[in-house]
C-alpha cells in the first residue's frame, strides 16, 4: 500500500468515546454484528468488549483510514488510569478477527523479515457495509486524554529476564502535571512533522510516514526509570542502521548518542575521569587482546549487570540472551563468566556498580538529561526523536543539538560528555565526515549553557537512592 495524504495509515486510538448518542448507537450496531461471530462466543466476553468498543470507536471516526495495529505484545494498549477497563492485546486481536469474520473490514495482514528487521504492522479499513448498517446517523466521538506519565509496578527478575512491570494508577504531583504539560506540546509538534522511511518490499518501494508520539515511563516510584517511550514501539524498535534512514521533513538525520552511556555515568557518579584512568581514547566496551567482534558481548554485559543483582545470575541471563538473538553458535569457544571477569577488573574502579540492580535508577538520571534535551530543542523548533541515550535530527541540526547534549550531561553529571555520531547518508564536507565520528567536547571558555527560560535540572546530588551505602537525599517534586 503506498502512502498519501489522502489514504494515510493512522495508529488504533483506543481513547476514543462516544460524543453524542448517534455514536452510542453505532457502536451497539456493529458490535451486535461482532456477538454473532465466533471469535466473540469462544472468548471472555467482558475483555473482549473492552477491547472491542474503542476499536470500533477508532473505525467509525476514521471509516477510510487504514488503521495500524499489532498481533503481537510489543504494540500491545497499555492500561491507563483513564480508561474504565484494561485492554488487552490478545483481545484486540479477537475483536479484529470478528470483523473480519463480520466482513466490517478489509485487513491485511503484517510481515517482518527477520534478516533485515524491515516490516510493516498490520492494517485494517470500514467496507462498505459499515456506512449500509449506519444509514442516517452522524456519530462523533472525543478522546480521552492521552497517558503520556505512566508509573509501572517495579520490573522483576525471572527466567532469565527482567519482566517490566504492568501500569498503576497514581496521584498527580507536581513532576507529573510539569510531564504531561511538556509532552503535550512536544507530542503536538511531532504530529506535525513528516517523519518518513523509503522501504524495499516484496511488492516493491514503499514510502512509509511515520506518526510518532512520547510518552514517559517510570518504575515503581517517580526516583526510578522515567525513560521516554514512543507509543505503539514506533522507530524506538528499528535497528540503528534503520533509524538513521528516517527522514524528517524530507530531510537526511543523523543519530547522535552517548558513547558507553551508563558505564560513563557510573564512573561521574563516583567522581572518577574517565578519560585520566584509560585514557581519552579508550573505548569501553573493548578489552585488551580481545577481537572487536566480540564488541557488542561486552556491550551486553554492561547493560545486563549493571541492572541484575547477582554475578550468577547475570552470567547466565547474558548467555540466554545471547543464544536467543544470535542463535547456539554465538558461545562456540567463547567463556562468558571468562570475560565477564575480565571486564570486571578492566572497571574495577567501578565494580560495586555491576549487579547493584541500578539500571532504573541510573534511567532516571538519563532521562532527565534526556528531558533537558528535548525540552531546548523545542525551544529552538528542533524535532529530536530520542532513544533513550541518543537522538536522531536532522543533519543540518546536529551541531546545536550536540551543544545542548553536552550542556545537559554537565548541569546534571557536572562532567563533559563523550558523544559519538553516526550517519547513514553522510554530509557533503569532508570535514564535516572527519569530525562526524566521535566527539569529546571539553569545558575550555565555554560559557554557562542557556536554558531558555526552562526549568533548572535536578543535579546527581539531589538523587534519592543509596548505593555501596552512599545515600543521596530525597527527591522533592
Amino acid at each position: 500500500m503506498i502512502y498519501s495524504p489522502d489514504n494515510r495509515e493512522v495508529f488504533v486510538d483506543y481513547s476514543l468515546v462516544p460524543a453524542n448518542p448517534n455514536a452510542e448507537q453505532a457502536i451497539q450496531i456493529i458490535f451486535n454484528e461482532l456477538s454473532q461471530t465466533n471469535a466473540y462466543r469462544k472468548s471472555d466476553r467482558r475483555k473482549f468488549k473492552a477491547a472491542a468498543l474503542p476499536l470500533i470507536a477508532d473505525l467509525l471516526s476514521n471509516p477510510n483510514r487504514w488503521h495500524i495495529y499489532s498481533r503481537n505484545n510489543s504494540g500491545a494498549p497499555q492500561s491507563s488510569q483513564y480508561l474504565p477497563y484494561p485492554i488487552s492485546n490478545l483481545f484486540v486481536i479477537r475483536a479484529v478477527d470478528a470483523l473480519i469474520e463480520s466482513k466490517l473490514i478489509n485487513h491485511e495482514m503484517g510481515w517482518k523479515d527477520r534478516n533485515t528487521g524491515l516490516g510493516r504492522k498490520s492494517v485494517f479499513q470500514a467496507t462498505s457495509k459499515v456506512a449500509t448498517l449506519l444509514t442516517g446517523l452522524q456519530p462523533e466521538f472525543k478522546s480521552i486524554p492521552p497517558d503520556v506519565v505512566v508509573l509501572n509496578e517495579p520490573g522483576e527478575w525471572g527466567h532469565g529476564r527482567k519482566f517490566k512491570g504492568k501500569a498503576i494508577a497514581y496521584s498527580d504531583n507536581r513532576l507529573t502535571r510539569d510531564e504531561r504539560n511538556f509532552l503535550t506540546k512536544y507530542n503536538q509538534l511531532l504530529s506535525k512533522t513528516e517523519i518518513t522511511e523509503t522501504i524495499y518490499t516484496p511488492e516493491g518501494i514503499q514510502q512509509i510516514r511515520h506518526h510518532t508520539s512520547l510518552r514517559r515511563i517510570f518504575s515503581g516510584d517517580w526516583n526510578h526509570g522515567g525513560r521516554y517511550y514512543c507509543f505503539h514501539g514506533g522507530y524506538q524498535t528499528f535497528k540503528g542502521y534503520r533509524r538513521r534512514q528516517l527522514l524528517i521533513e524530507g530531510m537526511p538525520v543523523c543519530e547522535i548518542d552517548y558513547s558507553a552511556h551508563h558505564l560513563r555515568l557510573c564512573y561521574a557518579l563516583d567522581g572518577l575521569d574517565y578519560g585520566a584512568i584509560h585514557g581519552a581514547g579508550d573505548d569501553p566496551y573493548m578489552l585488551p587482546g580481545m577481537d572487536r567482534s566480540l564488541r557488542f558481548i561486552t556491550k551486553k554485559i554492561v547493560l545486563i549487570a549493571i541492572n541484575h543483582t547477582n554475578p550468577v545470575g547475570a552470567i547466565k541471563t547474558i548467555e540466554s540472551t545471547l543464544i536467543d538473538k544470535h542463535g547456539e553458535d554465538v558461545l562456540n569457544g567463547i567463556n562468558i563468566a571468562s570475560i565477564y571477569d575480565q571486564f570486571m577488573i578492566k572497571h574495577r574502579h567501578i565494580e560495586h556498580w555491576f549487579c547493584s540492580d541500578a539500571g532504573s535508577r541510573l534511567q532516571r538520571i538519563d532521562s532527565d538529561i534526556m528531558r533537558y534535551i528535548l525540552e531546548q530543542c523545542y525551544q529552538l523548533g528542533i524535532v529530536a526523536l530520542p532513544v533513550h541515550d541518543s537522538v536522531v535530527v536532522n543533519q543540518h541540526e546536529r551541531l546545536q543539538v550536540i551543544q545542548i547534549m553536552n550542556d545537559a550531561y554537565r548541569l546534571v553529571i557536572n562532567s563533559d560528555a563523550v558523544l559519538d555520531e553516526k550517519f547513514n547518508f553522510l554530509p557533503h564536507s569532508a570535514t564535516e565526515r572527519r569530525e562526524g565520528r566521535l566527539y569529546y567536547i571539553g569545558n575550555q571558555s565555554k560559557p554557562e549553557p542557556k536554558r531558555a527560560g526552562l526549568r533548572t535540572l535536578t543535579r546527581v546530588a539531589d538523587y534519592p537512592f543509596t548505593i555501596n551505602n552512599i545515600t543521596f537525599p530525597e527527591i522533592r517534586h
